[in-house]
């Protein structure tokens, strides 16, 4: 099962219906418990990342954001974001894939299932949040550029 598909039923359990539909000005909205994905989104890839953060949207914001020159609704898109980011790119998910031998960007995209951009915002979310790097279960996840090293614990 793709995470896409993983990302499917987690809408449906949570009472959200996702439709595929053509969209000009945006990959992914959520109104009133329906989450909408363009299809000219090419890869599973990124409609993985566009409905994590539609499902963020869902689990987090109130009424209506799509207006982002107001400062509140910037904020709130950025909850969304911030949500598909730990869904998606947790410590849990990134040890997974640097243990699966996912040595390179290119290859822990591909095992994650995101695009470079998303994992690559991720990271420097994270950098923002924890600096430079974060100790995690004896490993050091480095963000930018991202890499992971096994580290002594005395």
């Amino acid at each position: 099962m793709t995470r896409y598909e993983e990302l499917l039923e987690e809408a449906e359990k949570a009472g959200v219906k996702v439709l595929e539909i053509s969209m000009n000005a945006f990959d992914g909205l959520y109104a009133n418990g329906v989450i909408f994905i363009n299809t000219d989104l090419e890869t599973n890839a990124e409609k993985t990342c566009v409905l994590a953060e539609e499902l963020g949207h869902h689990y987090t914001v109130v009424g209506n954001i799509i207006d982002q020159r107001d400062g509140w609704n910037r904020h709130e898109e950025a909850i969304g974001r911030r949500y598909a980011y730990r869904r998606l790119l947790g410590f849990d998910q990134l040890m997974a894939a640097y243990h699966r031998c996912a040595a390179n960007l290119y290859e822990m995209v591909e095992f994650l299932e995101v695009t470079t951009a998303f994992f690559e915002e991720a990271m420097h979310y994270y950098k923002v949040c924890y600096g430079a790097y974060r100790d995690y279960n004896e490993m050091r996840i480095y963000f930018e550029p991202f890499r992971v090293e096994q580290i002594q614990v005395i």
